[in-house]
């Protein structure tokens, strides 16, 4: 029985015989493959299979694709399963019919070949099913499919002798020609038809009917050789254009690729720039911006550091355009109007101030670029404005630096000429105030009283040098630590006692304020100075309360923490074009009779010499302010001993060395009545002979520092080379640190009194060590 079937009896003669079974097949084998044709044309390409030798031969006979090979392997592999089930199931009916129609001569042949198709193909499908079969098993799985069929359809026709079985080997033929597209076993099929064929004329003979079968059989076989070629040919050209239009879309789409990633990458730079730019504009302490012109100006961009410097965020500015001129102080107002007015193309700069939202002043400088389009029109503003009030600020510190060290160089060369005259005066006052004292002690009564006058006047003359010496800085105060408050009490209570009671004192002190470290007594003639300065700018006020003010409190600086000293009054000021020369020596505004012109320059000294410093700010007719700041100190306060006035004496032997006649004789005869045997020496010269001819009964050398020729410095270098035991005593009319005069014992400052010549004398000779 062949694969398509037929009647199950001997005298069949229907050429029709399943027909439409064969059809049906046809239909499913070919639809299977143009799908799987499709799919994986449209998927990509498949691995190619291992051709044999038969078919590497044809294909390279007909130049055939390996890639349709592998599509039709795929699509017949694809299809086996329904075709094995369906075969299967066909034969197993088959096999069931031979066993009940055919005579029993026929019946054993006929199914035992129908039986062995059968269990061959349930082989199949369980390979099919359990297995992953090969790719290139496909078209040999179709060629035992083919050689079953044929077999059964060979095995039908030799045992009935029936021609009319020719009409199934043709439309096998037919069949396969329309999907089978390898020649190997294209040809093997049409081989086994036509020997089929051959074995059928040897048996039936050479009769008609044969002879018409046979060509009916050939010409199917030469029908279904060219249509098969014809197939191969249509489908390797439409191959080639698919190919050729697979390669252009494959180019043209990595044309696109490319162009795409292209784009991406560049949108990618570009977010990456505008995203660190705007990190940039955003975070920069600058404000920038860019303000369109034309006709709807207004702010395009601000950056949010606008807030911080001028109080408006930027949201404020994009609302309102006009918001920048109406924070301008009014002297900059015209030059934002002008910029719009008269655009120009060319960056300024400028620099301007404006108030900010809480009142505060801010000092802007402006760069300004104008942005053009193509036709060369300014189209906007953009620019960068930087807050440079603290520069501002420190341009003006340094202004004001500048005039207080031209103001300190000046007062500095007035302080030495004032040390230099003080030492004159201190020479002559010295010989002046010790010949004063001597004489009230043996004048008579009647004499007492001029002398007394005389004595008055040295003492303020001495006073006088002491502030000249004190603002040039000659006498180094010693300092300890110091509570200002307990010393601004001390000068308001002399003040209360002394000054015109409508003026009202006033102190104001800050908690935790350091000790500094000062000299009590300067400290306090410092403050005592100012207010009474203070005292003689109040006495001229008539329209409201004279009041003084002392505020004391501590800072820190660059030096450290200081203790800061106010004195303010709200007296007649100072005119500012004087403010420059109040500290000035003899400078005054006081009528004549009521200053000196050292009170103030005095103060200045003494502040100088603590290493602080001094200001003042004045509004005529309102108010002046002296601000002190004095180094603090984590010391407490050091209470003074108390000075004793007794006037001791001796039997010692003692050198007075000194220039001036006058401070000589007053030294020897104040050293003669305390018992002492006094030498002396004219010049340093003369002290030195004397010394080196009595250096063993001479215990002591009073010795000027300040002498023609052979100066004190040298004479104390010998004295004591000579006799490294004998104490000296320096005197002088300059301010000179012992430090400075290794050897010496103790130094008196010119002018003297004979209590304190005394008592030095007595110390120095009593002590191991200095005075």
């Amino acid at each position: 029985m062949g694969l398509l079937g037929g009647r199950y009896s001997r005298d069949s003669r229907d050429p029709n015989h399943g027909f439409s079974t064969r059809v049906l097949l046809r239909f499913r084998l070919t639809s299977a493959v143009r799908r799987q044709a499709g799919a994986l044309s449209a998927g990509g390409n498949v691995a190619e299979t291992k051709a044999s030798p038969i078919r590497r031969a044809i294909a390279r006979l007909f130049n055939r694709n390996s890639r349709l090979d592998a599509i039709l392997d795929s699509a017949l592999l694809s299809s086996l399963p329904s075709i094995v089930v369906g075969l299967l199931l066909l034969y197993g009916i088959f096999t069931v019919l031979h066993l009940v129609s055919l005579p029993e001569h026929l019946r054993t042949p006929m199914v035992a070949v129908s039986s062995a198709t059968v269990l061959v193909l349930a082989a199949g499908w369980v390979a099919l099913a359990r297995l992953k079969v090969p790719v290139c098993w496909a078209h040999r799985g179709a060629g035992v499919i083919a050689a079953l069929v044929l077999t059964n359809s060979l095995m039908h026709f030799y045992l009935t002798k029936d021609i009319h079985q020719a009409t199934n080997l043709a439309l096998l033929l037919i069949g396969f020609s329309c999907f089978v597209y390898s020649f190997g076993l294209h040809l093997a099929v049409v081989g086994l038809s036509l020997a089929g064929w051959g074995i059928g004329v040897a048996i039936t003979g050479l009769v008609p009917e044969v002879l018409h079968f046979s060509v009916m059989l050939v010409t199917c076989a030469v029908l279904s050789i060219t249509i098969l070629t014809v197939r191969i040919r249509a489908e390797r050209k439409i191959h080639g254009y698919q190919e050729h239009l697979e390669d252009l879309v494959r180019a043209r789409t990595e044309e696109l690729t490319r162009e795409i990633q292209d784009r991406m990458r560049a949108e990618e730079t570009i977010r990456k720039s505008e995203v660190r730019f705007r990190l940039l504009a955003e975070n920069a302490q600058d404000v920038i911006f860019r303000f369109r012109l034309g006709v709807a100006p207004g702010f395009e961009y601000v950056s949010p550091s606008a807030q911080v410097i001028s109080g408006y965020s930027p949201a404020e500015f994009y609302q309102n355009p006009g918001l920048i001129e109406q924070m301008l102080e009014p002297e900059y107002r015209h030059l934002w109007s002008e910029l719009l007015r008269n655009p120009a193309p060319r960056p300024l700069v400028k620099t301007v101030s404006m108030r900010r939202r809480d009142g505060g002043v801010v000092w802007l400088e402006l760069r300004n670029k104008f942005v053009l389009d193509e036709s060369g029109q300014v189209v906007a503003i953009e620019g960068i404005a930087r807050d440079i009030s603290e520069r501002r600020r420190a341009e003006a510190e340094k202004m004001r630096l500048e005039e207080e060290l031209q103001k300190a160089q000046k007062l500095e060369a007035l302080g030495r000429l004032s040390a230099g005259i003080a030492h004159n005066f201190n020479n002559l006052l010295a010989g002046i105030a010790g010949k004063v004292a001597l004489a009230r002690l043996q004048a008579p009564q009647c004499a007492q009283e001029n002398l007394e006058h005389a004595e008055a006047a040295t003492q303020r003359a001495a006073q006088l040098v002491r502030e000249l010496m004190l603002f040039g800085r000659s006498i180094e105060p010693e300092k300890s630590a110091v509570q200002v408050g307990r010393v601004a009490c001390e000068v308001l209570a002399i003040c209360r006692e002394t000054f015109d009671k409508r003026i009202v004192l006033d102190i104001e002190e800050s908690e935790n304020v350091p000790c500094a470290l000062a000299n009590r007594s300067r400290l306090h003639q410092v403050l005592l100075n100012l207010c009474i300065n203070a005292r003689d700018a109040v006495e001229e006020v008539r329209d409201r309360t004279p009041r003084i003010v002392l505020r004391i409190g501590a800072t820190s600086s660059l030096r450290g923490p200081c203790v800061v000293v106010e004195v303010e009054d709200n007296g007649i000021g100072i005119p500012r074009n004087q403010l420059d020369s109040v500290f000035d020596p003899f400078f005054t505004t006081k009528a004549v009779g009521k200053g000196t012109g050292l009170g103030l320059t005095t103060v200045y000294g003494i502040v100088q010499q603590h290493g602080g410093r001094i200001n003042v700010e004045s509004e005529p007719g309102v108010s002046t302010r002296f601000t002190i700041s004095l180094p603090a100190t984590e010391a407490p306060e050091t209470i003074e001993q108390a000075v004793d006035d007794a006037q001791p004496s001796g039997n010692e032997t003692l050198l007075v060395i000194d220039d001036e006649e006058m401070v000589r004789t007053f030294s020897q005869e104040v050293l003669e009545r305390g018992g002492y045997n006094v030498l002396t020496g004219k010049d340093g010269a003369e002290g030195l002979e004397r010394f080196r001819d009595h250096r063993e009964q001479i215990k002591l050398v009073i010795l000027d520092l300040s002498m023609p020729g052979c100066s004190g410095r040298e004479v104390l270098r010998e004295v004591l080379s000579i006799a490294p035991s004998t104490k000296v005593i320096v005197s002088t009319g300059y301010s000179v640190d012992r430090k400075e005069l290794p050897g010496a014992e103790a130094i008196l400052s010119k002018p003297y009194a004979p209590a304190v010549l005394l008592q030095t004398v007595r110390q120095v000779l009593d002590s191991n060590g200095r005075a």
